[in-house]
């Protein structure tokens, strides 16, 4: 944060004491000329020396971000790109309160009293159902949320207050070397309140790897298939996808390409609407999530407690066993101090590394063997309107096999305009320009998983981040990149754009041949993760039991157990995962 402060401060004294003799104030053209000349072209053109480019960038990216997040999160903008909110398309409507559970979530409104049989560390993906199996199973069960507690009837399309109040940095988590944004929920429900609710299964050279490392193979399947008859995974359908989407579909197909075409699969119910909200949290009670479906049944059928706002910042031990949870409530700043017969910490893969490391628990191996699924989108210009924003963000894929793995995903998404303009190439008027046709765009995202690891590591105001992409992972994104260009040109496209720091637009398959001449450094590509996963693997930090070593009552399990990157959209793993722990732990 202090870097990222330090670039923003600079970029706006910069100009203006660039001149001779320093201005007190620069005019918004002689700004934008100063920054064209200076920022974008010099790294672009690779005149910036090298060690300053990744910071340069960063400070170009942030700034913009900010200006677009502020910009096209206005409602006033919206006329100028002819966009229309959900309540107010053909059919739409407002949120009302028969969309949601009859008996929503109650959380706790001060620290409790007394002491519990179990402690859940984490309320996402992982936590949320191992709070309900240890509570079904009669436990005394309290949930502790680092983020807060948003009632669904109060979710907004507002995606500036939506992104500051589910998310954690207000989705702008950086790695410590800028080169990749970090995506996670922080709020009651997690990831599982922001995200797209894909259930991809893992595939089976991964599961034959996690088999090496403890994992009971058979076990875990009948898990994922509880899972998926539990949320009630399903293709996803027709009637919520998009235009853009259907000529995806039927462009692979006229392509013939080597590997699979796939309608996803998610935990999404038949009330889903199409609002294209689903990443900034849907008020219309769609997703079968931790938030709307696995917490209150929770609660409700066994008696579960949750208490949001509290930061757990370490497990108190005595001897082998863990006796407490320390931690402070916000925004008040009160201490909280609960004890448990048992704890389970499910705080996420950068979370749950970095309370361990706090809690001088797990030893040297915490944090290490940190992965990601990467993603890196590209923009398609059809000559008529397309209206991606009009349905579901994400539901058809292309799977490009290698050695069993999936090389890369291209999976169709969208989003509404202040976050798509976050991927949108260009800077400044191009920028602008491409957004005046955004009724026009459609996109996709290349996810590559990654075999390169990074880590966690402790720093003085929380969890840094460490990773560097290799040059492996980075020609595979730019193949899917390729791939996803040929896709939407064959689609009827007349031109697709990727996220690339110089500006790049491609109008044939054979121009997209030039594209790895072009991308030679991380920083020229746009890079995203909402998939952190390992940094806690199961047969180093966690016995295959889940019990972290050294200790009889303490477990974790959530994306940080994994051995190794799943390399695909790993919602379903991480449940799976959690319903087969939970077996064990019980």
């Amino acid at each position: 944060k202090g870097r990222v402060q330090l670039a923003l401060s600079a970029l706006a004294i910069w100009p203006i004491f660039s001149l001779r003799p320093p201005l007190p104030m620069l005019a918004p053209d002689a700004r934008q000329r100063f920054l064209e000349r200076r920022f974008i072209a010099a790294v672009a053109r690779r005149r910036a020396l090298r060690p300053l480019r990744p910071l340069l960038q960063a400070m170009i990216r942030l700034a913009s971000q900010l200006s677009y997040l502020g910009y096209y999160g206005d409602p006033r903008s919206w006329p100028s790109i002819d966009y229309r909110p959900y309540r107010q398309r053909p059919g739409g409507r407002a949120p009302e309160r028969r969309d949601l559970p009859e008996r929503p979530l109650q959380t706790l409104t001060a620290p409790p009293t007394g002491d519990y049989d179990s402690i859940v560390i984490g309320s996402g993906a992982a936590g949320g159902v191992l709070a309900y199996r240890l509570a079904a199973a009669g436990r005394r069960v309290l949930v502790l949320e680092r983020g807060p507690y948003v009632d669904p009837r109060e979710f907004s399309d507002d995606e500036v207050d939506q992104y500051l109040r589910l998310y954690n940095e207000g989705a702008l988590q950086l790695a410590t070397n800028f080169s990749l944004q970090v995506l996670q929920g922080m709020c009651v429900g997690g990831g599982t309140t922001i995200n797209n609710a894909l259930c991809l299964p893992p595939p089976e050279p991964v599961l034959a790897e996690w088999e090496e490392r403890g994992l009971d193979r058979a076990a875990f399947g009948r898990a994922i298939d509880e899972v998926r008859e539990w949320f009630e995974v399903a293709p996803i359908r027709s009637a919520t996808t998009t235009v853009a989407a259907a000529r995806f579909q039927r462009a692979v197909e006229e392509l013939s390409l080597p590997g699979a075409f796939e309608v996803m699969e998610a935990n999404i119910s038949g009330a889903c609407l199409g609002t294209g909200y689903c990443n900034i949290g849907c008020a219309y009670g769609a997703k079968l999530g931790a938030l709307d479906f696995v917490l209150p049944h929770a609660q409700h059928e066994h008696g579960l407690d949750v208490l949001a706002d509290v930061e757990v910042e370490r497990i108190d031990r005595e001897g082998d066993r863990a006796v407490r949870v320390v931690g402070t409530r916000r925004p008040g700043g009160e201490r909280v101090a609960v004890e448990a017969d048992e704890i389970v910490v499910a705080a996420g893969a950068i979370g749950s590394s970095w309370l361990l490391q706090r809690s001088g628990i797990g030893g040297d191996a915490v944090g290490q063997g940190l992965h990601f699924n990467v993603n890196s989108p590209l923009t398609a210009d059809f000559p008529d309107v397309v209206d991606s924003f009009a349905g579901i963000q994400m539901s058809h894929a292309y799977r490009a096999a290698a050695n069993g793995l999936p090389g890369y995903l291209v999976e169709t998404w969208f989003n509404p305009p202040a976050t798509q303009a976050l991927a949108m190439p260009g800077w400044f008027d191009r920028h602008f320009e491409n957004m005046r046709r955004y009724r026009h765009m459609a996109c996709a995202g290349v996810l590559v998983g990654t075999t390169t690891p990074g880590r966690v590591k402790p720093g003085r105001g929380g969890p840094e981040i460490e990773y560097t992409q290799s040059a492996t992972d980075r020609e595979r994104v730019i193949e899917g990149l390729q791939v996803a260009g040929r896709i939407w040109l064959q689609a009827g496209a007349e031109r697709v754009m990727p996220a690339t720091f110089a500006w790049q637009e491609y109008r044939s398959a054979a121009a997209l041949e030039e594209l790895p001449r072009r991308i030679r450094e991380t920083g020229d590509l746009l890079l995203t993760s909402a998939h952190p996963q390992g940094g806690n693997a199961l047969g180093d930090v966690v016995d295959e039991d889940f019990r972290v070593r050294g200790f009889r009552n303490l477990y974790l399990c959530d994306a940080s157990v994994f051995p190794s990157c799943v390399h695909v959209n790993p919602q379903l793993t991480v449940m799976g995962m959690a319903q087969y722990a939970a077996g064990r732990i019980l």
